[in-house]
């Protein structure tokens, strides 16, 4: 079915009870775009957001949350892939800056906390 809401939001899917249910194709008003599984009227399992801005979100969602493993890529080239808890990394993961730096470890609340390495654009490391 296709729903469209006065807030300018589009979502052509599967529906369940008069909600937003299986698999799906959500569009924001502001662009951002959805594509992937629903349950209960909100992104649950997995699914591919990408933002009206040009970054994506791939990975698992749960009530409507990056949450699980996922990555996310910007568009001035950073990268994040690992785990997530409520939108933040949490967990262990990497991430790649376009310098070439990267840092591999756990991050706890979206930022990084805890074991970890620091690999610089000029080769050094910091553990």
């Amino acid at each position: 079915g296709v729903h469209t809401l006065p807030n300018g939001n589009k979502y052509v899917g599967e529906f369940r009870a008069d909600r937003k249910h299986g698999k799906g194709f959500l569009t924001w008003a502001d662009g951002s775009k959805y594509e992937g599984d629903f349950a209960d009227d909100k992104p649950e399992g997995f699914g591919v957001k990408v933002f009206a801005d040009g970054d994506v979100y791939e990975g698992t969602w749960v009530s409507g949350h990056f949450d699980g493993k996922g990555s996310y890529k910007h568009t001035n080239g950073e990268t994040y892939e690992g785990s997530y808890s409520q939108d933040m990394k949490h967990g262990h993961g990497h991430y790649t800056w376009p310098s070439g730096e990267e840092y591999s470890g756990e991050f706890a609340n979206g930022r990084r906390n805890g074991f970890g390495t620091h690999v610089f654009e000029d080769g050094q490391m910091y553990e």
